[in-house]
């Protein structure tokens, strides 16, 4: 072989190794791909691992707008039975007889304790403040107060903003409830709902 082939031959396979370093070493190279394998297991592990945390959570949420939904609604069948007391003590016979139907008592306390045992899932102290606010008001807070301080009758409507007759039978109804005493002094029930 003459040199000049020996030559060439060295230059093509130097050519060759040259572009073998280039596609080995370079931007898309074998080991630039093993890198990237190595860099999507990794992201694939953490995509598999939020995956489970977000079913969790998802859960996790479902589950509490579940209970809140759940309290929600004892709540608003706890308000409507207290306004079913509210109107059977303003006057609506049908409504009384059905109270006193299903929760065997009379319009009383009683009842009232009746209704709360049957809401389990709202604590003693939101039953008590809403009765407070259903029974006894802003109107009855005045009233109370009037009849605290010892004020007669007219005096009492009057502070109230009310007709005598309405005064009346919100007293009526206070009575009946346990908020006044059998003198028309607020009793521990009634100052409570004064706070």
């Amino acid at each position: 072989m003459s040199i000049e082939i020996t030559v060439v031959i060295a230059i093509l396979v130097l050519i060759i190794f040259i572009l073998l370093a280039v596609m080995m070493f370079s931007g898309g190279g074998v080991f630039k791909m093993r890198q990237l394998s190595a860099q999507i297991s990794r992201m694939s592990e953490e995509i598999e691992q939020l995956k489970s945390l977000n079913t969790s959570l998802r859960s996790n949420i479902e589950g509490a707008g579940e209970k809140q939904a759940k309290d929600f609604s004892e709540i608003c069948s706890l308000v409507h039975e207290l306004e079913n007391v509210e109107m059977a003590l303003a006057g609506s016979s049908s409504l009384g007889r059905r109270l006193a139907e299903k929760y065997g008592v009379e319009i009383s306390p009683e009842l009232v304790d009746r209704i709360f045992e049957r809401s389990t899932r709202i604590d003693p102290a939101t039953k008590e403040r809403l009765a407070d606010e259903i029974f006894v008001g802003e109107t009855g807070k005045a009233v109370l107060k009037s009849l605290d301080a010892g004020a007669a009758m007219d005096r009492v409507a009057i502070d109230a903003g009310l007709p005598p007759t309405v005064a009346r039978s919100q007293i009526v109804a206070m009575r009946i409830l346990g908020y006044l005493d059998t003198r028309l002094k607020p009793t521990e029930k009634g100052r409570r709902a004064l706070l």
